[in-house]
């Protein structure tokens, strides 16, 4: 094109009827791969939908470039204050979407590199070049990567939405997986560790064994006593005692998985629910952590056909109530309100 550099914006003038196929997206897309563009046009969107088909959504505008142009000018001379830094992917993405931006995200580690595909702020898209990773494991693989850096390009494939999925469960199931993988490795040291005959016993024959359970008798052990959690039966025999429909409660402390104490039942399967819940806390603390989210959370509440399952956590501590309540027979803001206080 004769350019002495790549522009950051083309103001693109088109008029119906528009053509599939254009040189100047064709030339960009090898060539420009950081330069957004602007259509000019009177056309609709539907009549320009050839042109995101083929290279991607791009936002319309008024179709008088003069006016156009200088509008931009000034916002760009008003707006742009150098670049951004100390910001991780997880949280860049947020914003992204919280602004409904359209574009990708280039991002290069170590070893590889791939593409985060944004259209209106929703992640639709991904790959990943070396391993030729797209969609859903494209992003996996991405947000698991350590030390990167980002380079915001345009994005030629975000028209399509290949993933299916809100940001929000994306960041925390590879939070999950970033948090099982560091869990095998260090299983897989440990097998390394027995068969040179440098520790006794058997390997455990599941690799995330279901935290324990203990009774109610048994308050006085090392686990309670280590977290400082003073008469657990009397906390569950309170929620189970003065909030309407209550059926069953546990406390779990979820750092270590560790049930420090049940009570009731209420057709409630609370042996085959804890290790779920305790890793749905888990990935949750850590995205909000990771993310930069001030504050914390004070309750979960999950709504199944005929009960609820509320998730209350207590504050400054590890900790947090998983408290079953009969759907027809509770108050739940009511009940919300009674375990904050």
């Amino acid at each position: 094109m004769g350019l002495p550099q790549a522009p950051d914006l083309v103001v693109l003038q088109v008029e119906a009827p528009v053509p599939e196929i254009h040189p100047l997206f064709e030339y960009a897309r090898e060539v420009w791969p950081q330069t957004f563009f602007l259509l000019s046009t009177s056309c609709t969107r539907e009549d320009v939908q050839p042109l995101f088909s083929r290279y991607g959504d791009m936002p319309l505008a008024s179709p008088h470039p003069g006016p156009l142009c200088a509008a931009v000018a000034h916002e760009v001379t008003t707006l742009s204050h150098g670049s951004l830094r100390g910001l991780s992917l997880p949280s860049f993405l947020q914003m992204m979407e919280w602004e409904a931006r359209s574009l990708a995200i280039r991002v290069q580690s170590e070893h590889d590199w791939g593409r985060l595909h944004l259209k209106q702020g929703r992640l639709v898209d991904a790959y990943v070049h070396r391993q030729q990773q797209y969609g859903e494991a494209a992003v996996f693989e991405i947000l698991n990567w350590q030390d990167t850096a980002v380079t915001i390009e345009r994005s030629y494939r975000n028209e399509h939405d290949v993933i299916g999925q809100p940001l929000t469960s994306l960041l925390m199931e590879a939070m999950k997986r970033r948090d099982e993988g560091q869990h095998s490795g260090a299983l897989r040291l440990d097998d390394f560790i027995l068969d040179k005959g440098h520790a006794q016993g058997a390997v455990p024959t599941t690799p995330f064994p279901a935290p324990p359970l203990l009774s109610t008798d048994d308050f006085s052990s090392v686990a309670v006593q280590k977290h400082n959690v003073e008469n657990v039966r009397d906390t569950l025999d309170s929620a189970l005692g003065t909030i309407d429909g209550a059926v069953a409660a546990t406390l779990l402390h979820y750092g270590s998985g560790t049930a420090l104490g049940s009570l009731g039942s209420g057709g409630a399967d609370l042996e085959m629910a804890i290790p779920g819940n305790t890793e749905v806390m888990r990935a949750l603390m850590r995205t909000i952590e990771m993310l930069g989210i001030p504050g914390g959370i004070e309750d979960i509440l999950i709504g199944l056909e005929e009960q609820y399952r509320i998730l209350s956590v207590v504050p400054d501590k590890k900790l947090f109530m998983y408290l079953v309540l009969s759907e027809g027979q509770s108050n739940l803001a009511m009940a919300r309100y009674k375990l904050c206080t």
